[in-house]
């Protein structure tokens, strides 16, 4: 795997905890604190579907980085 592919991975991955952290924190606050049950559900499910929509943007991008990598190895092994 070339560079910018485990750059992209490592960014990928760091960005999905990230968001996952974030989004966990503010359902706390929206629940612990305030005791707002269905805001605290409403941003646990938008979050998820972010997250879910972030991991495939950023697997799609890996993969054609990932092909790219190796057509240009072959493209160089010839």
């Amino acid at each position: 795997m070339n560079r910018p592919a485990r750059i992209a991975v490592h960014l990928t991955i760091l960005g999905l905890i990230a968001d996952l952290a974030y989004i966990l924190a503010h359902a706390a606050v929206f629940f612990l604190l305030d005791g707002m049950w269905l805001e605290s559900a409403a941003y646990l499910a938008v979050g998820s579907s972010t997250i879910a929509w972030i991991s495939t943007t950023g697997a799609s991008r890996t993969r054609a980085l990932l092909s790219e990598d190796s057509h240009t190895s072959t493209d160089q092994g010839e």
